[in-house]
Protein backbone atom coordinates (compact mmCIF):
# COMPACT_ATOMS: atom_id res chain seq x y z
CA UNK A 1 0.00 0.00 0.00
CA UNK A 2 2.83 2.41 0.91
CA UNK A 3 5.41 3.35 -1.69
CA UNK A 4 8.71 4.77 -0.42
CA UNK A 5 11.08 7.34 -1.89
CA UNK A 6 14.47 8.09 -0.37
CA UNK A 7 15.10 11.74 0.48
CA UNK A 8 18.66 11.39 -0.78
CA UNK A 9 17.59 10.58 -4.33
CA UNK A 10 14.90 13.24 -4.54
CA UNK A 11 16.73 16.27 -3.18
CA UNK A 12 18.49 16.93 -6.43
CA UNK A 13 15.69 18.08 -7.96
CA UNK A 14 0.16 23.52 1.01
CA UNK A 15 0.37 20.91 3.19
CA UNK A 16 -2.47 19.99 5.54
CA UNK A 17 -1.47 20.15 9.17
CA UNK A 18 -2.21 17.20 11.41
CA UNK A 19 -4.77 18.15 14.10
CA UNK A 20 -3.28 18.31 17.60
CA UNK A 21 -6.45 18.22 19.62
CA UNK A 22 -7.78 15.69 22.09
CA UNK A 23 -10.75 15.06 19.79
CA UNK A 24 -8.61 13.23 17.22
CA UNK A 25 -8.54 9.46 17.06
CA UNK A 26 -5.15 9.39 15.32
CA UNK A 27 -2.13 11.68 15.20
CA UNK A 28 1.03 11.97 13.18
CA UNK A 29 4.26 11.38 15.12
CA UNK A 30 6.42 14.45 15.71
CA UNK A 31 8.84 13.30 13.02
CA UNK A 32 6.20 12.68 10.31
CA UNK A 33 4.66 15.33 8.06
CA UNK A 34 2.01 15.01 5.36
CA UNK A 35 0.68 16.96 2.40
CA UNK A 36 -1.76 16.25 -0.41
CA UNK A 37 -0.39 17.50 -3.77
CA UNK A 38 -2.83 14.94 -5.20
CA UNK A 39 -2.32 11.65 -3.40
CA UNK A 40 -1.00 11.83 0.14
CA UNK A 41 2.76 12.08 0.64
CA UNK A 42 4.24 11.47 4.09
CA UNK A 43 7.74 12.57 5.08
CA UNK A 44 9.42 10.51 7.81
CA UNK A 45 12.31 12.62 9.08
CA UNK A 46 13.81 9.84 11.20
CA UNK A 47 14.07 7.47 8.24
CA UNK A 48 14.85 10.21 5.70
CA UNK A 49 12.11 8.85 3.44
CA UNK A 50 8.93 9.89 1.70
CA UNK A 51 5.97 7.53 1.52
CA UNK A 52 3.13 7.80 -0.99
CA UNK A 53 -0.45 6.54 -0.73
CA UNK A 54 -2.88 5.74 -3.56
CA UNK A 55 -5.87 8.07 -3.90
CA UNK A 56 -8.45 6.02 -1.94
CA UNK A 57 -6.06 5.57 1.00
CA UNK A 58 -5.09 9.24 0.74
CA UNK A 59 -8.70 10.29 1.23
CA UNK A 60 -9.03 7.83 4.10
CA UNK A 61 -5.93 9.23 5.79
CA UNK A 62 -7.42 12.72 5.68
CA UNK A 63 -10.50 11.37 7.41
CA UNK A 64 -8.49 9.48 10.03
CA UNK A 65 -6.58 12.65 10.94
CA UNK A 66 -9.74 14.75 11.21
CA UNK A 67 -11.05 15.67 14.68
CA UNK A 68 -13.68 13.21 15.82
CA UNK A 69 -12.66 10.52 13.30
CA UNK A 70 -13.23 6.91 14.25
CA UNK A 71 -12.99 3.58 12.47
CA UNK A 72 -16.49 2.69 11.29
CA UNK A 73 -18.23 -0.61 10.55
CA UNK A 74 -18.77 -2.29 7.21
CA UNK A 75 -16.58 -2.21 4.11
CA UNK A 76 -15.46 1.37 4.75
CA UNK A 77 -14.57 0.39 8.29
CA UNK A 78 -12.46 -2.50 7.02
CA UNK A 79 -10.51 -0.10 4.79
CA UNK A 80 -10.05 2.28 7.72
CA UNK A 81 -8.84 -0.47 10.02
CA UNK A 82 -6.47 -1.86 7.41
CA UNK A 83 -4.92 1.54 6.63
CA UNK A 84 -4.72 2.58 10.28
CA UNK A 85 -3.10 -0.75 11.21
CA UNK A 86 -0.48 -0.48 8.46
CA UNK A 87 0.39 3.11 9.32
CA UNK A 88 0.55 2.33 13.04
CA UNK A 89 2.80 -0.67 12.37
CA UNK A 90 4.99 1.48 10.11
CA UNK A 91 5.38 4.15 12.79
CA UNK A 92 3.63 6.75 10.63
CA UNK A 93 0.55 7.12 12.85
CA UNK A 94 -0.15 7.29 16.59
CA UNK A 95 -3.18 6.62 18.78
CA UNK A 96 -2.26 9.49 21.11
CA UNK A 97 -0.74 12.95 20.63
CA UNK A 98 3.07 13.16 20.34
CA UNK A 99 4.79 14.52 23.43
CA UNK A 100 6.96 16.94 21.43
CA UNK A 101 6.76 18.48 18.01
CA UNK A 102 8.57 20.79 15.64
CA UNK A 103 7.01 24.25 15.61
CA UNK A 104 5.63 24.57 12.06
CA UNK A 105 5.94 27.58 9.81
CA UNK A 106 4.31 28.33 6.47
CA UNK A 107 5.38 28.97 2.88
CA UNK A 108 2.92 30.89 0.71
CA UNK A 109 3.17 30.04 -2.97
CA UNK A 110 0.09 31.94 -4.08
CA UNK A 111 0.07 35.58 -5.15
CA UNK A 112 3.03 37.49 -6.57
CA UNK A 113 6.27 35.74 -5.66
CA UNK A 114 9.52 37.68 -5.90
CA UNK A 115 12.96 36.18 -6.39
CA UNK A 116 14.76 38.17 -3.72
CA UNK A 117 18.22 36.70 -4.23
CA UNK A 118 18.00 36.94 -8.02
CA UNK A 119 15.70 39.74 -9.23
CA UNK A 120 16.74 42.13 -6.45
CA UNK A 121 20.27 40.90 -5.93
CA UNK A 122 22.95 43.55 -5.56
CA UNK A 123 26.65 43.79 -4.89
CA UNK A 124 27.63 44.40 -1.26
CA UNK A 125 30.95 44.75 0.49
CA UNK A 126 31.76 41.30 1.88
CA UNK A 127 33.22 41.63 5.36
CA UNK A 128 35.29 39.25 7.44
CA UNK A 129 32.26 38.29 9.52
CA UNK A 130 30.40 37.32 6.33
CA UNK A 131 33.28 35.03 5.33
CA UNK A 132 33.51 33.46 8.78
CA UNK A 133 29.78 32.90 9.13
CA UNK A 134 29.50 31.55 5.58
CA UNK A 135 32.21 28.99 6.34
CA UNK A 136 30.56 28.02 9.63
CA UNK A 137 27.16 27.67 7.94
CA UNK A 138 28.47 25.52 5.10
CA UNK A 139 30.38 23.27 7.49
CA UNK A 140 27.29 22.80 9.63
CA UNK A 141 25.09 22.09 6.58
CA UNK A 142 27.58 19.57 5.18
CA UNK A 143 27.53 17.54 8.40
CA UNK A 144 23.76 17.97 8.74
CA UNK A 145 23.09 16.50 5.29
CA UNK A 146 25.63 13.68 5.35
CA UNK A 147 25.95 12.50 8.94
CA UNK A 148 22.88 13.42 10.97
CA UNK A 149 19.30 12.28 11.34
CA UNK A 150 17.12 14.67 9.39
CA UNK A 151 14.78 14.84 12.36
CA UNK A 152 17.58 16.09 14.62
CA UNK A 153 18.47 18.72 12.00
CA UNK A 154 14.85 19.91 11.71
CA UNK A 155 14.52 20.06 15.51
CA UNK A 156 17.70 22.11 15.78
CA UNK A 157 16.56 24.57 13.11
CA UNK A 158 13.16 24.91 14.81
CA UNK A 159 14.58 25.25 18.34
CA UNK A 160 17.22 27.76 17.25
CA UNK A 161 14.69 29.87 15.37
CA UNK A 162 12.20 30.10 18.19
CA UNK A 163 14.81 30.52 20.93
CA UNK A 164 16.63 33.40 19.24
CA UNK A 165 13.78 35.15 17.45
CA UNK A 166 11.91 35.78 20.74
CA UNK A 167 8.59 35.63 18.94
CA UNK A 168 9.54 38.20 16.28
CA UNK A 169 7.75 37.58 12.98
CA UNK A 170 8.96 40.55 10.93
CA UNK A 171 12.36 40.93 9.24
CA UNK A 172 14.15 44.04 8.03
CA UNK A 173 14.06 43.37 4.29
CA UNK A 174 17.02 45.66 3.59
CA UNK A 175 19.17 43.73 6.05
CA UNK A 176 17.85 40.49 4.58
CA UNK A 177 18.76 41.59 1.05
CA UNK A 178 22.28 42.54 2.09
CA UNK A 179 22.87 39.24 3.89
CA UNK A 180 21.47 37.11 1.06
CA UNK A 181 23.58 39.02 -1.44
CA UNK A 182 26.72 38.51 0.66
CA UNK A 183 25.94 34.80 0.97
CA UNK A 184 25.39 34.46 -2.78
CA UNK A 185 28.64 36.22 -3.59
CA UNK A 186 30.55 33.87 -1.31
CA UNK A 187 28.64 30.82 -2.53
CA UNK A 188 29.70 31.56 -6.10
CA UNK A 189 33.32 31.20 -4.94
CA UNK A 190 32.89 28.08 -2.82
CA UNK A 191 30.30 25.67 -4.25
CA UNK A 192 27.68 25.23 -6.95
CA UNK A 193 24.05 25.13 -5.91
CA UNK A 194 23.05 22.85 -8.81
CA UNK A 195 21.36 19.69 -7.48
CA UNK A 196 22.20 20.78 -3.92
CA UNK A 197 18.99 22.52 -2.96
CA UNK A 198 18.83 21.02 0.53
CA UNK A 199 22.45 21.82 1.36
CA UNK A 200 22.08 25.33 -0.07
CA UNK A 201 18.85 26.02 1.85
CA UNK A 202 20.28 24.75 5.14
CA UNK A 203 23.52 26.69 4.71
CA UNK A 204 21.62 29.90 3.92
CA UNK A 205 19.24 29.36 6.86
CA UNK A 206 22.18 28.83 9.22
CA UNK A 207 24.10 31.81 7.82
CA UNK A 208 21.13 34.13 8.36
CA UNK A 209 20.60 32.79 11.88
CA UNK A 210 24.02 34.14 12.94
CA UNK A 211 22.48 37.58 12.37
CA UNK A 212 19.25 36.69 14.20
CA UNK A 213 17.37 36.64 10.89
CA UNK A 214 14.93 33.74 10.61
CA UNK A 215 12.93 33.29 7.38
CA UNK A 216 11.15 30.04 6.57
CA UNK A 217 13.02 26.95 5.47
CA UNK A 218 10.69 24.87 3.30
CA UNK A 219 10.61 21.44 1.68
CA UNK A 220 8.01 20.74 -1.00
CA UNK A 221 7.06 17.75 -3.13
CA UNK A 222 5.33 17.06 -6.41
CA UNK A 223 4.09 13.70 -7.62
CA UNK A 224 3.99 14.02 -11.44
CA UNK A 225 6.85 13.55 -12.07
CA UNK A 226 8.09 12.78 -8.57
CA UNK A 227 10.48 15.37 -7.15
CA UNK A 228 11.29 17.13 -3.90
CA UNK A 229 12.78 20.58 -3.52
CA UNK A 230 14.04 22.73 -0.65
CA UNK A 231 14.21 26.51 -0.50
CA UNK A 232 14.21 29.53 1.85
CA UNK A 233 11.40 32.08 1.86
CA UNK A 234 10.21 35.16 3.74
CA UNK A 235 6.54 35.91 3.12
CA UNK A 236 6.37 36.12 -0.71
CA UNK A 237 10.12 36.66 -1.14
CA UNK A 238 12.08 33.64 -2.40
CA UNK A 239 15.67 33.90 -1.18
CA UNK A 240 17.36 31.11 -3.14
CA UNK A 241 14.95 30.23 -5.95
CA UNK A 242 12.73 31.71 -8.64
CA UNK A 243 8.95 31.35 -8.74
CA UNK A 244 9.34 28.84 -11.59
CA UNK A 245 11.44 26.65 -9.29
CA UNK A 246 8.81 26.28 -6.56
CA UNK A 247 5.27 26.83 -7.86
CA UNK A 248 4.82 23.19 -8.85
CA UNK A 249 5.67 21.99 -5.34
CA UNK A 250 3.37 21.52 -2.37
CA UNK A 251 5.06 22.38 0.95
CA UNK A 252 5.31 19.40 3.30
CA UNK A 253 7.71 20.79 5.92
CA UNK A 254 8.09 24.47 6.80
CA UNK A 255 10.13 25.78 9.72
Amino acid sequence: MLSAQSMATSQSSAGVANPKTSKCAYWLPAHVFVCWPANAVLLDLKRNRYFGLPLPESEELQRLLSPGAAVIDGKAGETSRSLAHELLESGLLLREPPTAQIVPGSAHLDGDLTSFGYERRRSVAVRAHHVANHARACTWARFAVSLRSFYSVACEVSDRKHAKSNGRTTIDTEQLLELVSAFQQLRALTFTSKEKCLFHALALTRFLSWYDVFPTWAIGVRTTPWAAHSWVQYEHLLLDATPEHVVDFTPILCI
